[in-house]
């Protein structure tokens, strides 16, 4: 199945690609997906699994301790002019192949941002927020804890960004690239690294 704008993480060896867009049957447009697919490198095989209660595409994910939690996202296809972002936070235990109750939601509506699981906890850092009056990039940083199923809010990244890469090593959290300002449009993209040591306490350049 073609798709894009899904997430994938990974848990005891294999490769969980779930949510984002699927073509329409008749070639015109997307679709938004729930559609849940294992992937196994040891057999080069593709399995179908439970899929995910809320579809949403454009989301924010994180592995810890065996289960991954799917976060925020676009309820919508394509880029329309209304409110399609969303807080919700749901968690998938691949052992079970259920997923739980609905999780902490979010501090904050948004989609496309960068995110990286560390020491436990998943930060989603940047993305875009989208209304009818307007479009706009984050600067936001939040933390996910699992253990405790509750969020903080930390110091902003250094600029605002929304289709950046995150990732996390040692103590340090990394976001990479992106556009600065949301919606689409012909911005340009930017070639920032920032680098947070954790806790985060700000970014350096």
């Amino acid at each position: 199945m073609k798709r894009c704008s899904a997430v994938a993480e990974s848990v005891d060896g294999k490769i969980y690609l779930i949510g984002g867009l699927e073509p329409m049957e008749n070639g015109k447009g997307t679709r938004v997906s729930g559609r849940n697919q294992m992937y196994d490198p040891a057999t080069n095989t593709w399995t179908e699994r439970s899929p995910m209660p809320t579809t949403r595409n454009h989301a924010m994910a994180g592995a810890v301790n065996g289960k991954i939690y799917v976060m925020g996202g676009r309820l919508a296809a394509g880029n329309i002019p209304v409110t399609t972002n969303i807080d919700t936070v749901e968690e998938y235990d691949p052992a079970t192949n259920l997923w739980g109750p609905v999780k902490e939601r979010m501090p904050q509506v948004r989609s496309g941002g960068g995110w990286a699981t560390c020491n436990g906890k998943i930060y989603v850092g940047g993305g875009e927020w989208i209304t009818r009056e307007f479009y706009a990039a984050l600067r936001a940083l939040d933390a996910y804890d699992p253990a405790t199923n509750t969020w903080e809010t930390l110091t902003p990244l250094p600029g605002a960004v929304h289709g950046n890469a995150m990732g996390c090593i040692g103590n340090k959290l990394h976001t990479v690239s992106g556009k600065m300002r949301a919606g689409g449009g012909p911005d340009p993209a930017t070639a920032e690294h920032d680098v947070l040591e954790l806790p985060a306490r700000g970014g350096t350049r």
